[in-house]
């Protein structure tokens, strides 16, 4: 009997890319068919707003979930890149048929059934409603496409003491605009990276959180190793997939404030999501976060009273969320200056 896949959480056109790509891919492995969201896999556009939300849904359900995003894996049980073509949904549906994913593909998780009660995000879905859309802000400081990585300081959170190579914290220079195109660093508590600018990728740890510490410590620009062709293809190769840059942006981002908003910024500062960011796994309590910030502008202590967080956590998911260009500071609009009385000097002017 043909195993279903469902489609939900997707705009019209997302649908019809996948109904194509399905339809192809079932010329090659015909053991599947279409259905909806009934069905016990189904496909999600986590790089739409509604996206985790319905994956949420489908998470509580018992529901495995195929998650498209351009950006990396996600929460979902399986990731499907985008675009999304035949080949690459043929491979995947028959690997989850076979019951072995192919590399770079996550496996049904373990970690969120290890999460203490409380923690993941599904244990508290009826608390969750799709949040309403922001009202454009009066004026923003910065408008860096989001769907780009940032590219220069300016696109991001503050560039700490870019001026010269001396040491700094190795979320300095990641957040910088000092490193060579290709890199390696390896650090003495064996952390070990490949870091490419210019494709936008990098090799290294797939969990983030246990580098929290590599990341605070210093480094100078001596550490970063430049490589030739042969020598990265071989670190590549035992590092394993490329990931995001901005990934490890994001991260960099997180552990640079240590519960405090970077770039001097005062406690009425507001801030904004631009679009609905990936959340880590590693993080349960940035799904809440988000979901408090996609209802508008806001300060950090209204945020951490709206998502029952700590400030600290709050102001660091802010400092991630600008480092990769998914957040931005909203200037308050300043009230026009009112028109001077009719009785004062101007009135009297035109009396005479």
């Amino acid at each position: 009997m043909a195993a279903t896949l469902g489609i939900t959480g997707m705009d019209r056109a997302t649908a019809e890319e996948v109904r194509a790509a399905f339809a192809a891919a079932t010329q090659l492995h015909a053991d599947w068919t279409l259905g909806g969201d009934d069905a016990a896999l189904v496909a999600v556009d986590m790089d739409s707003l509604y996206g985790p939300m319905s994956w949420l849904k489908l998470h509580a359900a018992g529901k495995q979930v195929i998650g498209l995003s351009a950006r990396g894996p996600t929460q979902a049980d399986f990731h499907l890149p985008r675009p999304v073509t035949a080949q690459a949904l043929a491979a995947l549906l028959h690997a989850i048929a076979a019951g072995s994913p192919p590399p770079g593909i996550a496996p049904p998780t373990t970690e969120r059934a290890a999460m203490p009660a409380g923690t993941d995000p599904a244990d508290n879905a009826s608390e969750r409603e799709p949040a309403p859309a922001a009202p454009p802000p009066a004026v923003v400081d910065e408008a860096p496409a989001a769907d780009a990585a940032p590219t220069t300081a300016g696109d991001r959170a503050p560039d700490p003491a870019t001026h010269d190579a001396g040491p700094r914290p190795l979320w300095a220079w990641l957040l910088g605009d000092r490193l060579p195109p290709r890199v390696q660093l390896r650090l003495g508590d064996g952390l070990h990276l490949l870091i490419d600018l210019r494709a936008g990728q990098w090799h290294g740890p797939t969990a983030l959180k246990p580098m929290t510490d590599a990341l605070r410590a210093t480094a100078d620009l001596a550490a970063f190793v430049p490589l030739d062709d042969a020598a990265w293809a071989d670190a590549a190769a035992a590092l394993g997939p490329p990931q995001p840059l901005q990934r490890l942006r994001w991260f960099a981002g997180l552990v640079a404030g240590n519960g405090r908003l970077l770039d001097g910024h005062p406690a009425d500062t507001l801030f904004r999501l631009r679009k609905w960011p990936q959340t880590e796994r590693e993080y349960p309590r940035h799904f809440r976060i988000a979901t408090a910030m996609m209802k508008g502008p806001a300060r950090v202590a209204e945020i951490a009273a709206a998502s029952s967080t700590g400030e600290d956590e709050v102001a660091d998911f802010v400092n991630a969320q600008r480092a990769c260009g998914n957040a931005e500071v909203v200037v308050a609009e300043t009230p026009p200056p009112s028109a001077p009385a009719a009785g004062g000097l101007l009135g009297r002017l035109r009396g005479r």
